[in-house]
């Protein structure tokens, strides 16, 4: 995971990440936690099922899931996609 490309997007993209997880022994495997505008946000990378998920923070408790695509293994597609729902989610 090229983890200075993935905070270079999201602060290019107006977010603060909170945390980061990067499980490369785990098929590539990662995710983030992300704030902006007062709302919590979470990308995950499953890297044995290739999909990209967006989460967003239950006020309850949890993760709410709001979407979820197969994606390449290609790290700068996976981020331009992941900023792009997180874009769409905050100016919505």
């Amino acid at each position: 995971m090229d983890q200075l490309l993935l905070y270079k997007s999201l602060s290019e993209g107006g977010f603060k990440v909170l945390e980061f997880s990067d499980n490369p022994g785990s098929f590539g495997s990662w995710s983030v936690c992300v704030e902006e505008k007062h709302k919590l946000f979470r990308l995950t990378f499953d890297g044995r099922e290739k999909t990209l998920s967006l989460h967003q923070s239950n006020s309850g408790g949890g993760w709410l899931d709001l979407q979820s695509h197969q994606v390449s293994n290609h790290f700068s597609e996976q981020i331009a996609l992941g900023v792009s729902w997180l874009i769409d989610r905050v100016t919505a």
